[in-house]
């Protein structure tokens, strides 16, 4: 009988401890994390600015809710409201121009009391947004017919950088306009308008060529400059003219994930129509693939969709005269990108006291991020048992023989001046 108790009283053993993890798994599950993602914010005058958080999974508890602002507690007063609820957050924040002494311009956290720790949210990102338009007053031109000409399109103050679009507009009614699609006119990156030649069609008294900017801090389209062509000058010269660089790109900074163009506008009659080269390789792609010289301009801009660091490197553009004389151009594009996660912190960890516990972050960015650990939203202390080991774009969180006491939210936030990522790791330690 003595020998079949203790096989008996293993399988209790054995039974009581898979019981209690059970409990702790089901018990940590409860336990809520939040949303590790980068947010940015525009704050627009007349508007106000709201920022939300909510946990993520079931929570069957009352929780607590606060916020911070450039790492200090954020103060909920009349002007800054925040609505309770058991899941979720939000505050309200009026802009400048209904309370002066307003700054919602600055980066929050939210943060979330819980039984295992304090988790932290992403950050939230509120910047300005604006755009400081000029007085328009519409310019006359009478250029030479058959010469390269450009109209200006001035660079203006504004958050985030305006996307521009030149307008043929009726002077006596703005709302009779359409865009410019004609093979010779081209917009350029700083925003000007390029006739590669100027023909008689191009002039007008009633139609002016208008440039307009459009961002999401501004309700509609605003106009940055206004021009008329009233006509003309006889040119002396006749036939063949030399083509002349009017824009070509030399050194571009592309970001990841954004579409980039490269330029090669050229004037001169009759027109040129660039040819793209990189690595050796024609790109006389379709105007669907993701690098395309098909996108209206008549080759004299290159797409690059999506931009990748794999596409860095030197393209050339090729133009051709009508006598035959090449032109080759070499163009340097420079591929940046903000952090992206290779291998992030596992949302919950459930590990047993005594055990060694690693927990990885590494990212991909150019250049290379910086990478900092939180513990309960708070810079992490290293010491003897709780270390971290930096490589280039990557950390490693160890935590050797670990204690109840290290139980809680243990955030990764990788940053460079592209941009910043952040995950955090629960780590539950079950009593047994």
């Amino acid at each position: 009988m003595r020998s079949n108790i203790i096989p008996i009283m293993g399988a209790i053993k054995f039974l009581a401890l898979a019981g209690c993890l059970a409990l702790a798994q089901a018990e940590v599950k409860s336990w809520p994390t939040l949303d590790g993602s980068t947010r940015e914010i525009l704050a627009i005058d007349q508007r106000v600015v709201v920022l939300r958080c909510g946990t993520i999974g079931e929570v069957s508890k009352d929780l607590t809710f606060t916020w911070r602002k450039n790492g200090k507690p954020l103060e909920i007063n009349h002007k800054t409201v925040m609505s309770p609820n058991t899941q979720r957050s939000t505050i309200t924040i009026p802009p400048k121009s209904i309370y002066p002494d307003a700054e919602p311009e600055g980066t929050y956290h939210c943060m979330l009391e819980t039984p295992a720790g304090i988790a932290s949210s992403g950050p939230m990102i509120v910047k300005k947004g604006f755009l400081e338009a000029p007085k328009v007053e519409a310019k006359r031109h009478t250029p030479v017919e058959g010469e390269p000409f450009e109209l200006d399109c001035p660079e203006v103050k504004a958050y985030p950088k305006p996307s521009i679009v030149w307008m043929y507009q009726l002077g006596s009614d703005p709302n009779i306009s359409h865009t410019i699609l004609d093979r010779r006119i081209t917009t350029g990156p700083n925003g000007k308008l390029y006739f590669s030649n100027v023909t008689e069609e191009d002039t007008s008294d009633n139609f002016k060529y208008v440039c307009m900017a459009s961002s999401p801090a501004v309700d509609k389209a605003v106009p940055l400059a206004a021009h008329y062509i009233i006509g003309v000058k006889k040119n002396p010269k006749t036939g063949f003219q030399p083509l002349v660089p009017q824009y070509v790109s030399k050194e571009v900074t592309a970001k990841a994930g954004d579409d980039t163009f490269l330029y090669c506008i050229f004037g001169g009659t009759p027109l040129a129509y660039p040819e793209w080269y990189y690595k050796g390789t024609d790109m006389e792609n379709g105007p669907n693939d993701r690098v395309t010289s098909h996108n209206r301009s008549s080759g004299k801009r290159l797409l690059i969709r999506d931009t990748r660091v794999s596409d860095e490197g030197t393209y050339y553009c090729h133009v051709v005269d009508s006598q035959g004389k090449n032109t080759s151009n070499p163009i340097n594009l420079k591929v940046v990108s903000a952090p992206t996660f290779v291998k992030k912190p596992e949302p919950k960890l459930l590990v047993a006291e005594g055990q060694d516990v690693t927990i990885p972050c590494q990212v991909q960015g150019v250049p290379k991020a910086t990478i900092t650990w939180t513990y309960n939203a708070q810079p992490l202390k290293s010491d003897s048992r709780v270390t971290t080991k930096p490589t280039d774009n990557a950390s490693e969180l160890q935590i050797k023989k670990i204690q109840k006491s290290d139980q809680g939210y243990y955030g990764c936030t990788a940053t460079n001046e592209n941009g910043v990522v952040y995950a955090e790791s629960l780590v539950n330690i079950p009593s047994l």
